[in-house]
């Protein structure tokens, strides 16, 4: 058998020296290079107290909300919500095209058999009959001298990485949308007890205009327009309560509940924390957000596209060592054998397809590169945002807060001076209004700070996960067994 083998080896020479030399029409192509970050710091943010307002530091993790209940209710998401698990089959997908390519670079052994039976001469005792059994074992195994199936494997592993780097980013964004739910929901909640507390003022103030009308104190103009801005308020507060209906059936999609049977206790602004984190530098966004680390990926994976693509031009050969077995039933007798082939396989002509395929994957290759330029773009500006709105909203907060506690103290002068006689009761309708209305603006506020918060998180890639962490995406895990095989 070794000198069937040497024989084979050497027989293919000339055809290997002839392929080889065609390999150079295999096109030079130039792959594009994904683009550093140039910036250094991020820009100063417009607020005078940028750096008041980002400091003390706050860890990265929901947790840092200080609210239980979101805590909770964003577990429920992580198990139960539709996008994550379509991101997650993805990961399957990729597995098994990764187990396929991997087995393509490995040997196959096929099993064939065959079975006849003959019969001639004579009739009855006198006809001889001639029963036959075939079968075949094919052991093949290619030697990838082109390097071809490597970079199938090398690309294959690359889209494995990627999907797993994607199905985290779908996770960060639907627990940073179910967080921003959450917080709406909250101010929802307060700012319908304000409409709820106004509205009841204004019936108030509504009765009264009209008693003092029938008395004749006051025009009836007066207790109209009174009464009409009480259904102002009345037509808010029903504005109010359907939103807060449509928060709560939009979280019950995001939490893979029915929206029927989803129901949550009301919520306050009240129960969370605003975390004041600091901002990372802007090289941190390469490592740290996974949908950089998917368009990183990407590129790779395009890398061994073209990888492919060129081996293409390059033969391979094939052994294959087959074994047969011959067996005549009627006479029993066995027949053994092996043979042992190699066959090349290459290219001579093909009118140019093969070329067409590297220039294919070469353009696939730059798309990729701009792919994570843009993603490198977006992260840029949406970090740069998120560190202004920081700053801006807990400005505003600030100075709301400092108009709530005039108003506060305005509020109850006015029921002094009227409980004195010195002021009528608009008076204290009006600062009472005035003061609910500041009440109103300052949960807004609350809101959009709690969200720059939510958007600082997100911007930066949320919590950066051990390699072992047994809530890290299941394909980190295994990278390193996959790098060794």
């Amino acid at each position: 058998m070794e000198q069937n083998v040497k024989a084979l080896a050497f027989g293919s020479l000339p055809w290997l020296a002839l392929t080889t030399a065609l390999t150079g029409c295999a096109p030079q192509v130039q792959l594009a290079v994904a683009p550093n970050i140039h910036s250094a710091t991020w820009a100063a943010s417009a607020s005078v107290n940028a750096g008041a307002v980002l400091t003390p530091e706050a860890p990265l993790d929901w947790a840092a909300f200080g609210s239980p209940r979101l805590d909770a209710l964003l577990d429920q998401v992580r198990k139960a919500n539709t996008d994550i698990a379509i991101a997650n089959t993805r990961i399957a997908q990729a597995a098994a095209d990764l187990r396929i390519a991997k087995a393509a670079n490995g040997p196959a052994l096929e099993a064939f058999g065959r079975a006849e039976s003959n019969s001639r001469g004579g009739s009855g005792d006198n006809a001889f009959r001639d029963s036959y059994i075939a079968g075949d074992l094919d052991l093949t195994y290619t030697l990838d001298l082109s390097g071809k199936l490597k970079a199938s494997k090398r690309a294959a592993y690359a889209r494995y990485r990627a999907a797993g780097y994607e199905a985290e980013a779908m996770r960060l964004n639907i627990e940073a949308a179910t967080a921003s739910a959450y917080v709406e929901y909250a101010a929802l909640c307060d700012r319908i007890a304000i409409a709820e507390e106004a509205l009841g003022n204004a019936r108030e103030f509504e009765r009264t205009l009209a008693l003092r009308a029938e008395a004749g104190i006051t025009s009836q103009v007066d207790a109209s327009l009174q009464a009409t801005e009480a259904n102002d308020l009345a037509v808010n507060l029903s504005r109010l309560r359907e939103a807060r209906s449509r928060t709560v059936r939009a979280m019950a999609v995001l939490a893979g509940q029915e929206a029927p049977l989803f129901n949550l206790e009301a919520a306050s602004l009240g129960e969370f924390s605003l975390p004041q984190f600091k901002p990372l530098q802007p090289a941190a966004l390469v490592t740290r957000r996974p949908d950089m680390l998917a368009a990183a990926a990407r590129i790779e994976a395009a890398q061994g596209d073209v990888e492919r693509a060129r081996a293409a031009f390059v033969p391979d050969i094939e052994l294959s060592a087959g074994s047969f077995v011959d067996s005549a039933v009627g006479g029993g007798i066995l027949n053994p054998g092996f043979a042992l082939a190699a066959r090349m396989m290459a290219t001579i002509f093909d009118n140019g397809r093969l070329e067409g395929q590297v220039y294919r994957a070469s353009a696939e290759q730059q798309e990729a590169v701009e792919q994570y330029r843009k993603v490198l773009l977006d992260a840029l500006a949406d970090a740069q945002n998120a560190i202004g709105a920081v700053a801006a909203t807990a400005e505003r907060v600030d100075l709301l807060a400092s108009s709530q506690r005039h108003a506060a103290r305005t509020a109850v002068l006015a029921r002094s001076r009227y409980a004195e006689g010195a002021d009528d009761f608009g008076s204290v309708l009006d600062a009472e209004r005035r003061r609910l209305a500041i009440a109103d603006s300052l949960a807004s506020s609350r809101q959009q700070a709690l969200n720059s918060a939510i958007a600082l998180y997100s911007a930066f890639g949320g919590v950066k996960r051990p390699p072992n962490s047994p809530d890290r995406t299941s394909h980190l895990c295994k990278s390193e067994e996959y790098d060794r095989q």
